[in-house]
C-alpha cells in the first residue's frame, strides 16, 4: 500500500514540474524594460511638477508684493 502511495505522490510531482515548466515568467528583459519606462515617466513628472511650485511660488510672492 505504501508503495502505490509513494507511486502516486511520485506521479503527481512529476506531473505538477511538467506544468509549471511550462508557464514560465517573462523573461527579464521585458520586466527590466517596463519599470525603465515607468522611472523615465516618473522623473518627467517629478521634473513638471517641481516646475510648477517654482512658478506657483514665484506667483504668491508677486502677489504679497
Amino acid at each position: 500500500m505504501s508503495t502505490l502511495l509513494f507511486l502516486v505522490a511520485l506521479f503527481c510531482g512529476f506531473v505538477a514540474g511538467r506544468v509549471s515548466a511550462k508557464s514560465e515568467p517573462p523573461p527579464y528583459n521585458d520586466r527590466e524594460a517596463k519599470l525603465q519606462e515607468d522611472l523615465t515617466v516618473a522623473k518627467n513628472l517629478n521634473e513638471s511638477l517641481f516646475t510648477d511650485l517654482q512658478k506657483a511660488k514665484e506667483t504668491i510672492w508677486k502677489l504679497k508684493q
